[in-house]
């Protein structure tokens, strides 16, 4: 986040001004707590389609963003990256007109439903000591493992399995923390680790 300040203050400096078009000049702005209505677009004389801004719904009205205008023969570009359903919706508000036929027709007839779920449990270190290496009763031990699967009727599916245990901590109680999480999406669960349990994460993936 620091950085993407960092990099809209510069932008806003290098733009030298306030208002629409300077807005236009910005090479990246941030633009918060508002909806995306669609693109703004105009069909060329031969036949190709370009973006010239972005519609926003925000504080309870409509409004438009411009682009950079073309310079020096490069062009703006949208980047449009709101997960599956709400790309397509854009997509299909956006180019329904400029692209009829069938290259309208075919979005969004390939969305996939991507399921997941999560299963973390803690078990006690002395169940399984007898399979762990002996510097796993003296230090901090992660590990991680992917298993794929497929379903009788042809789907797929994969789980993420992390595990993680503490050794003793001695005198620096912080000296694991930063150390053992495998993401920070774990952090609260793994964070009831202790030096005799071991925390499992089971992630099931499946589209």
């Amino acid at each position: 986040m620091p950085g993407l300040i960092r990099a809209a203050r510069l932008a806003a400096t290098e733009a030298d001004g306030i208002g629409p078009e300077v807005d236009a000049r910005k090479r990246l702005m941030i633009v918060p707590d508002c909806h995306v209505q669609e693109l703004i677009t105009h069909a060329q004389s031969d036949n190709w389609v370009r973006a010239s801004g972005v519609r926003v719904w925000q504080n309870g009205s409509s409004w438009d963003i411009p682009l950079r205008p073309p310079e020096g023969g490069r062009e703006s570009a949208v980047i449009v990256a709101m997960g599956t359903i709400e790309t397509t919706r854009l997509a299909l508000t956006t180019f329904r007109q400029s692209l009829a036929g069938r290259a309208a027709q075919r979005m969004g007839t390939n969305l996939i439903a991507h399921l997941r779920s999560n299963l973390t449990i803690r078990i006690p270190r002395s169940a399984i000591a007898a399979n762990l290496p002996a510097s796993a009763l003296s230090s901090l031990q992660c590990s991680a493992l992917l298993v794929k699967g497929k379903a009788s009727n042809g789907r797929t599916f994969h789980f993420q399995i992390t595990a993680a245990g503490l050794g003793k901590l001695g005198t620096d109680s912080e000296a694991e923390l930063f150390k053992k999480l495998p993401t920070l999406e774990h952090m609260h669960d793994m964070l009831r680790a202790s030096d005799d349990t071991v925390v499992i994460t089971i992630r099931g993936i499946a589209i």
